[in-house]
């Protein structure tokens, strides 16, 4: 894991990092599942579905004790109104204090563009290994989605 601390923080970002089709997606909706299941509700008008309906890329904003979090389940894009500094501006915008995001590892310019936010940021990057034994797919997904569910 590496951290990148920006003194005057006001924004933590987790960010999934991994090569394409590594379990990303997948990972970002199990988080989403655990994080309804220990209490974060659904803030109304929010839940948008983001590129391709098959991956099940989402955009959402969660709130629970007066705090509100964001959720970016597609990181693939550089730039546009679905790149990921331009999604996660939008969730700012929208006073979310932490953000849980995922980009790809062969797109360097990505993870600058999340780096140089609007706002001071504390990024934590966890790394996804491509999972390669299928048998083990489920398994890997919830450990990767637990390590981001422990930096909330």
């Amino acid at each position: 894991m590496e951290v990148i601390f920006n003194k005057e923080n006001h924004i933590k970002i987790i960010a999934l990092e991994g090569s394409e089709n590594s379990g990303k997606s997948h990972v970002i909706n199990i988080v989403y599942q655990f994080l309804i299941c220990k209490g974060w509700e659904q803030e109304s008008g929010n839940y948008e579905e983001l590129g391709d309906k098959s991956n099940e890329d989402i955009l959402d904003v969660l709130l629970k004790d007066g705090i509100r979090l964001g959720i970016i389940g597609m990181g693939d894009y550089i730039v546009g109104k679905n790149s990921l500094r331009h999604l996660i501006e939008r969730l700012i915008e929208k006073d979310c204090k932490i953000i849980i995001c995922t980009f790809r590892t062969d797109k360097p310019k990505i993870r600058i563009a999340i780096e140089q936010s609007v706002k001071p940021i504390l990024l934590e990057v966890i790394k996804i290994k491509e999972q390669l034994d299928k048998s083990r797919y489920r398994f890997e997904n919830n450990k990767y989605a637990k390590m981001i569910l422990e930096k909330i």
